[in-house]
C-alpha cells in the first residue's frame, strides 16, 4: 500500500444540489481549499445528494412562472442575489446565465446519473458538466435525453456513457440511495446546500470561502491525529 494512503484520512462529505447555484460556487471553493493543502492532509471527500424543492414535477417547470410564485414582491432580491452569483462567479471562472434558464428541474434523474458515475469513477467530471450546462448554457437537467447529450460529450466512451444513463433511469437502487443521502441530510439538521460535513462531527454550511474550507479541514484533520495518538497510548 503507498505510505500516503496508510495516513488517517478526513471524512469530507458534501450535501449538494445540482440546480444550487452556491453548490456551483462550493464546488469551486473547495477545489481552491483542496489545491493549496498538502497531498498527504488532503481530506477523502465525498459528494451527497439533496434537493431544494422535491416538490418540482419530474419534468421541471417553467422558470419565471416558479420564481414568480416563490418569491413573488421579493423577486428584486433574487435578482440582487444573481447579480451577486455573477459577480462571484466571474472569480472562479463560472459564466452565470439565469437569463438562458427556462425550466427549474427536478435533480432526482440527474443525482441518479451521479451515483451511476461514481461506480465508474465519473462522478465529479460530470458533476462539473450538468452545473456548467444549467448555470452557464440555461440546459434542462430533469430532462432525460439532455442528460444523456451530456453525459455522452463528457466521457470518452459511448458505450459507458449510455450505460449510466440507462441505470440512473431503471435502477431502483440508485433511487435508493438518492433518497437515504437526502434522508440522512434531514438527520443531520441540514437545511441548506452546499454544507461540508468533516467526520459527521464538523459542520460548515453555505459557500464559504477557500480559507474557511482549509480551517475545517484543518480542525477535523487535528481531530484525526489526536484520536490516533489516543489510541496508540492505550
Amino acid at each position: 500500500m503507498d505510505e500516503v494512503d496508510d495516513i488517517p484520512r478526513v471524512q469530507l462529505e458534501v450535501w449538494s444540489d445540482v440546480a444550487c447555484p452556491w453548490c456551483y460556487v462550493g464546488r469551486r471553493n473547495l477545489g481552491v481549499a483542496l489545491a493549496d493543502i498538502d497531498e498527504r492532509e488532503r481530506p477523502t471527500v465525498t459528494w451527497r445528494a439533496y434537493q431544494l424543492d422535491p416538490s418540482v414535477p419530474e419534468d421541471g417547470t417553467e422558470a419565471d412562472e416558479y420564481f414568480a410564485a416563490r418569491f413573488g414582491a421579493d423577486l428584486a432580491k433574487l435578482e440582487e442575489g444573481r447579480e451577486r452569483l455573477v459577480a462571484i462567479g466571474e472569480e472562479l471562472g463560472i459564466d452565470f446565465r439565469f437569463d438562458r434558464q427556462r425550466t427549474v428541474p427536478n435533480t432526482h434523474l440527474a443525482h441518479r446519473v451521479l451515483q451511476a458515475a461514481e461506480q465508474h469513477g465519473e462522478r465529479e467530471p460530470l458533476m462539473d458538466a450538468i452545473f456548467a450546462a444549467y448555470f452557464e448554457q440555461g440546459v434542462d437537467i430533469s430532462s432525460a435525453e439532455h442528460l444523456r447529450e451530456l453525459v455522452v460529450d463528457q466521457l470518452v466512451d459511448p458505450d459507458l456513457a449510455n450505460a449510466i444513463v440507462d441505470a440512473a433511469l431503471s435502477d431502483p437502487d440508485l433511487a435508493a440511495t438518492v433518497d437515504a443521502e437526502i434522508a440522512t441530510a434531514g438527520e443531520l439538521g441540514i437545511t441548506g446546500v452546499p454544507c461540508f460535513v468533516a467526520d459527521r462531527r464538523i459542520a460548515v454550511p453555505g459557500a464559504v470561502p477557500p480559507p474557511v474550507l482549509a480551517q475545517l479541514i484543518a480542525e477535523a484533520g487535528q481531530r484525526v491525529d489526536d484520536a490516533d495518538e489516543a489510541s496508540d497510548t492505550d
